[in-house]
């Protein structure tokens, strides 16, 4: 589970930004929206927000946030492919010849990680990872760029169990474009703690990055009978007129996803090119509910509202929330009636906010104002109270036919 996230210096990230899933002293919708994470050892609890929403103006750096969330796992997890590949390196316009730095918290199996990482376009200038197996924070790698020898110099703690052989192995492979641990992703060695937080990432971390195309998503979904059941479910109380989904056989062994459609008149199957891009949309992202909510995984979904209707967005997160699970949901959106629900909080509603000055993007959540307990949080959003709105001018705008 994530608990913080931090990003300076990418895309429209000038300044440190910083959002938490930690959970307030709130309690509205606890049972449904609060994962109590207990430490294997200590029993410590830490309360940690299954959801969050992100709102904003156009342009304001919402979809960069989750690009920033999902940089971080692939500079982790997937390392370069030789030692000459050009890091990805996005820094922000005005400051190209500053590091990118990035920090990120998370618990597997209760055991709570801290990860920081500053790279640039040919190095990643500094990593350094820490856990708490035992309660208490103790380093599980550090790792500094030696310029002179432009390799990288690395200390690992003693808690990670690394014997001398697979420390030295590690090392030696890791390359200045490389994060330690993504060097471990591609070696063949025995290292327990490692792999601890490699599989994690593999199987729970779904970034925008990682999704498939809707036609081989379906066709992978339909083959599973109760990924399948779900989806067909869930179209059906949504009132789609779906009954099926069927993958359709046609020449040189090749196949196309189909809807089977039932009405009163009869019964049809259409296409999924002629089907509508909102039932495209409703059924893409109940299907990675499906696999988010079984595989406990953390997701991310850009313009979660993308071309639904405003109650099929509830319904969405009301399943969401519904079943009991482990997975995360960060999403940026614009409807604002979400605001109105009553399994809304406010340290689950995020706002970006250009900067007017620096054109930078300002990142705070509505817990960081001092609302009344009884305010509501979609008449202060409404009412500019909170910021992150378009400063929209007049709509009156003539145009003089004869200057066209």
């Amino acid at each position: 589970m994530i608990l913080n996230f931090s990003v300076e210096n990418f895309l429209s990230f000038a300044d440190r930004q910083e959002i938490t899933f930690e959970a307030s002293t709130d309690n509205t919708s606890e049972v449904s929206l609060v994962i109590k994470v207990r430490h294997p050892k200590t029993g410590n609890i830490t309360r940690v927000l299954r959801m969050s929403s992100i709102y904003g103006a156009n342009a304001s750096g919402k979809t960069n946030l989750l690009y920033a969330i999902a940089d971080i796992w692939a500079k982790l997890y997937q390392p370069c492919t030789s030692k000459d590949e050009k890091i990805r390196f996005q820094p922000f316009a005005m400051r190209r010849n500053e590091n990118t730095k990035m920090n990120v918290s998370f618990f597997v199996n209760g055991v709570r990680y801290d990860y920081s990482i500053e790279y640039n376009g040919n190095v990643i200038v500094y990593e350094l990872l820490e856990f708490n197996p035992n309660g208490v924070s103790s380093l599980f790698y550090e790792r500094k760029h030696n310029f002179s020898t432009n390799l990288p110099d690395i200390t690992f703690g003693k808690n990670v169990g690394l014997d001398n052989k697979t420390a030295t192995i590690i090392i030696t492979n890791t390359l200045a474009n490389h994060s330690v641990l993504s060097t471990y992703n591609k070696l063949s060695v025995d290292a327990p703690a490692f792999e601890t937080i490699v599989s994690y990432i593999r199987n729970s971390i779904l970034t925008p990055q990682m999704r498939m195309d809707i036609n081989e998503l379906l066709k992978a979904t339909i083959v599973q009978k109760e990924r399948k059941d779900f989806l067909l479910r869930a179209v059906k109380e949504a009132d789609f007129n779906i009954t099926n989904i069927i993958n359709r056989p046609i020449e040189k062994g090749d196949s196309k996803i189909e809807f089977e459609h039932d009405y009163d008149k009869g019964r049809f199957t259409m296409p999924i090119e002629s089907e509508s891009d909102g039932t495209l949309s409703f059924v893409e992202k109940m299907d990675l509910l499906f696999g988010a909510i079984k595989s406990n995984q953390f997701l991310l979904i850009d313009e979660l509202d993308d071309s639904l209707h405003h109650d099929l967005l509830v319904y969405f997160i009301q399943t969401f929330l519904s079943n009991e699970s482990e997975a995360q949901l960060l999403f940026t959106v614009h409807d604002q009636l979400i605001l109105t629900e009553d399994f809304m909080r406010r340290d689950m509603a995020w706002f970006t906010e250009k900067d007017k000055e620096t054109a930078s993007t300002e990142l705070f959540s509505a817990d960081d104002f001092n609302l009344h307990k009884n305010a509501s949080i979609f008449n202060a959003y409404k009412l500019g109270k909170l910021g992150a709105r378009p400063q929209v001018g007049s709509p009156f705008l003539t145009i003089n036919p004869d200057n066209i």
